[in-house]
């Protein structure tokens, strides 16, 4: 968006991106006086009052201000008159966003935290009860008081000032969302920099103010901006900046999605590491298992907690939590509300334009949430997506109808503007998966990489391969699949070429997931799969290239029966190509022992068989006649493509010693005899008919036997049409 051009982001805040000359100001995060660089102005109209603030740059610490940082007041009732506490305990609260940080802090039980600005006080509530640490917290609203009672954690309802450290030191301090609100950053950071211990322990989240950028969608920039409300937001630079002022000697901060979460210690931080993440979610969900089953049945707390545990347990593929947690949510909101889950009907009427507090009298706040996750637990157990289309417009209903409250008092809820963006691609990809042309037409015209690969992915999985097809070849397509964060579409792009048959491309894919430094688990039955391919197209070469490192020959064993007897069956006729057939024993010893199921390792023998004796290798041939012979025995018409084969290939070894003639004339009569049973006189015989009755009769001339050959080659050339021309010279010859 160019600079001086208008955009409301909701119905009380228009905003203009500037591109003025510097002003000299002073910079309220490190103190910098001079010329700082207008950002965009604000233009905050809410019923009954109007408020203009300029967003400003400092160059020195990166940090961007307001120019008047007068903030609202936080312990006005209006916000319970509004419904902001019913929202905070249902939805709003946040609460992943508060207990991530806090599952790497490693303190242990009977620890003390202080909790600033907590509200309702989930973060001190999950610190007591997953890490059984103890604590308090401070916050002038009144949210603080409602927290305390639901919670049973102590929160004053007060401002944290320099007269409350006498009751400290602390052991871990929590300031998740707060920072941004005050108008002197500094003073803050040194308050908490005296309320810890020596090797106490600083956590603390805020928005990342780097994500301000005119190309950020409106309804991300609304809480980032929260007009009226944040005064002072930092970049990563600004905030490690802020923290070292402070006296932090040892500081970390990371970067996830429009957020930065900080640690700060004066002693080293003892963190526990962010790959640890799955332990912190189980972490997580325990707590919102265990709370939300102590809450009183159909309350608040109830349903925020159960469903907030039943949606991240979905998210995280719990399916015994996701299903702990509906078997409590599903009553709780049929008994509060009146609406049955189980067979949801829609939303209440007058959900549609009520104001917040009205409709938490109609349905759960986080309805949208619960019965997004509920979709999303359908496909996990292999619903058709198509089949949640009418639940997914339910759960789009929801979050708009939330939102569509919020924005009456121009707030806007992150989880739901979030779960609206992915709504409507699933949604999308329903309509898609049923043959709606428009539905592509529509993901296109979203200009979002991530929606695009992952319409991409649902649509390979679903086995709606010329839809893929059609969004692949969209020009946006190869750079979207180019991000490093678009590994499930690269393998969705890997398994349409193998489904279309384009094994070169397919090998492409896999060298390029390769360099990227796939794990070779992951890469094994992709490798195999393609070795089988090029195998099969007679590229032998390409093929012996792809295998020469043995690391697929290797895998094979960890790979489903058919992918490891087909493989092997590749590698087996690699060998006889290339004319190593001594290997060929080996391998088939190796794969018995090493435990290839009877049926695999019989086909992928026969396979060997077979191609050696079209090799015309009838030496190794001959060595696996021991093994071959039995299983030929046994075969029972009608017999199977590959059953004649081998039948044929034995015919052939055999009519290379006169002492296994007879042995021949009578393999090739059972494949003519099962033949002359299964089709009809008229009708066309399978290609190795022919073959098989030229070995016959040759194998009878050869034993004398010309009466009996002539009467057989009579019948069967009155019997089928299609006899090769030369067959009865050959037949005759001796």
């Amino acid at each position: 968006m160019s600079a001086g051009r208008r955009q409301r982001i909701a119905a009380h805040i228009e905003i203009t991106w500037l591109q003025g000359a510097p002003v000299l100001d002073t910079c309220p995060n490190c103190g910098a006086a001079g010329p700082v660089t207008p950002l965009l102005g604000i233009d905050y109209r809410p019923p009954g009052a109007e408020h203009r603030f300029v967003l400003r740059i400092c160059p020195v610490c990166t940090a961007r201000f307001a120019d008047d940082r007068r903030m609202m007041d936080y312990g006005t009732d209006e916000l319970i008159e509004i419904g902001w506490h019913v929202y905070q305990v249902q939805i709003g609260a946040g609460l992943w966003p508060i207990a991530a940080p806090l599952t790497r802090v490693n303190k242990p039980a009977g620890a003390r935290v202080l909790e600033i600005g907590g509200a309702y006080g989930f973060g001190l509530d999950f610190c007591e009860h997953a890490h059984g640490w103890r604590g308090e917290g401070y916050d002038p609203s009144p949210l603080a008081e409602f927290g305390a009672k639901a919670l049973g954690v102590t929160v004053h309802q007060r401002y944290f000032g320099p007269a409350d450290l006498a009751n400290g030191p602390w052991d871990v301090a929590i300031a998740t969302e707060v920072i941004e609100h005050l108008a002197d950053p500094p003073a803050f950071l040194t308050l908490l920099r005296g309320a810890l211990g020596a090797a106490g322990v600083l956590v603390l989240t805020t928005p990342d103010a780097a994500w301000i950028t005119p190309e950020l969608a409106a309804e991300r920039l609304l809480p980032l901006l929260s007009p009226g409300a944040h005064a002072v937001l930092q970049t990563a630079q600004s905030l490690r900046m802020a923290l070292a002022a402070a006296g932090f000697g040892h500081v970390e901060i990371r970067r996830e999605a429009t957020s930065l979460i900080a640690y700060a210690s004066v002693a080293p931080l003892a963190l526990a590491p962010a790959s640890e993440a799955a332990a912190g979610r189980a972490m997580f969900r325990r707590y919102l298992v265990a709370r939300s089953a102590a809450a009183e049945p159909a309350s608040d707390l109830q349903l925020g907690l159960a469903g907030r545990g039943f949606f991240e347990a979905v998210n995280d593929g719990d399916a015994a939590a996701a299903a702990g947690a509906w078997a409590a949510l599903a009553p709780a909101i049929a008994a509060r509300f009146g609406l049955d889950l189980e067979a949801f009907a829609g939303l209440p009427a007058a959900a549609a334009g009520a104001d917040l507090a009205a409709l938490a009298r109609l349905m759960p706040l986080g309805l949208g949430m619960i019965l997004f996750a509920r979709a999303m637990q359908q496909l996990g157990a292999g619903v058709a997506r198509p089949e949640t289309l009418p639940l997914l417009a339910q759960a789009a209903a929801a979050v708009a109808a939330l939102q569509a409250a919020l924005a009456q008092r121009s707030l806007s809820d992150g989880l739901s503007a979030e779960l609206g963006r992915v709504l409507q691609v699933e949604i999308l990809l329903g309509q898609a998966e049923l043959g709606d042309p428009d539905a592509l037409a529509s993901i296109l015209a979203l200009e979002d990489a991530a929606a695009l690969r992952r319409a991409f992915s649902a649509l390979v999985n679903a086995g709606r391969y010329e839809a893929a097809e059609a969004l692949g070849a969209a020009p946006a397509f190869a750079a979207a699949l180019a991000a490093d964060d678009a590994a499930d579409a690269r393998l969705a792009a890997l398994i349409l070429d193998l489904q279309r048959g384009r094994t070169a491309a397919a090998l492409a894919r896999l060298m390029d997931w390769r360099q990227r430094g796939a794990a070779p688990g992951d890469l094994a039955p992709y490798l195999a799969d393609v070795l089988v391919r090029l195998v099969n197209e007679g590229q032998y070469d390409t093929a012996a290239a792809l295998a020469e490192d043995g690391s697929i020959e290797r895998s094979l064993p960890q790979l489903p029966a058919t992918l490891w007897r087909d493989g092997l069956a590749a590698l087996l006729l690699l060998d006889v190509q290339a004319g190593q057939t001594g290997r060929i024993e080996q391998r088939l010893a190796a794969a018995k022992g090493g435990g290839l199921p009877a049926p695999e390792l019989e086909a992928v023998t026969l396979n060997a068989f077979v191609a050696l004796v079209n090799a015309t290798a009838f030496a190794p041939a001959g060595k696996l006649r021991a093994a071959v012979e039995p299983m030929l025995v046994k075969a029972r018409p009608p017999y199977t493509a590959p059953l004649r084969n081998a039948l044929f290939a034995a015919g052939i070894l055999y009519l290379q010693a006169r002492a296994d003639w007879r042995r021949g004339a009578a393999v090739f009569s059972r494949l003519r005899d099962d033949v002359l049973k299964t089709v009809e006189p008229g009708s066309t015989p399978p290609d190795i008919f022919w073959p098989a009755l030229r070995g016959e009769i040759l194998i009878l001339r050869r034993l004398r036997r010309d009466a009996e050959a002539g009467a057989l080659l009579a019948h069967c050339l009155t019997r089928y049409p299609g006899a090769p021309e030369d067959l009865e010279p050959r037949a005759g010859a001796a």
